[in-house]
């Protein structure tokens, strides 16, 4: 199984959240597609102030470690023409900088983010989901992975 992990997950994980760890965990079994832009987020939350004192400080890095060492898939965004991610974001709905993770599910073949990104979840979930992309909040990615 290929999916997508916005940072979202790493830093509710960095907060302590014993569920958002297990997430990243348990991911360790799949293929985790990401590109330059989305491990270069990873390692801004990793490295973020509030991250210091996290319980999960040491699992996290050795996580980023192990992403490209062992179970990351390295993936291009997909090419797209006019979809609705760019109208949402003209629309202030969605973030720019977030419209990485949609392109680069596209590109992988269970097609999933996981997040705790209300932009995924609440503003942009229908739109993504119309364009094939499963998004699992926290526990339905506990439920599903």
């Amino acid at each position: 199984m290929q999916i997508v992990i916005d940072a979202s997950i790493l830093g509710c994980a960095c907060r302590n959240n014993y569920y958002c760890w297990q997430i990243l965990d348990r991911a360790r079994k799949y293929r985790i597609c990401y590109n330059r832009s989305i491990f270069n987020e990873y390692n801004s939350v990793i490295n973020a102030e509030f991250c210091i004192e996290s319980v999960f400080l040491t699992s996290l890095k050795e996580w980023r470690t192990l992403l490209i060492d062992k179970f990351g898939k390295k993936t291009q965004y997909a090419s797209t023409e006019e979809d609705c991610i760019k109208k949402l974001i003209a629309r202030n709905k969605f973030k720019e900088r977030d419209a990485k993770y949609v392109y680069i599910a596209l590109n992988c073949s269970n097609k999933i983010i996981i997040s705790n990104d209300h932009h995924f979840l609440e503003s942009g979930r229908k739109c993504i989901e119309s364009m094939g992309i499963e998004v699992m909040d926290i526990e339905q990615a506990l439920d599903n992975i």
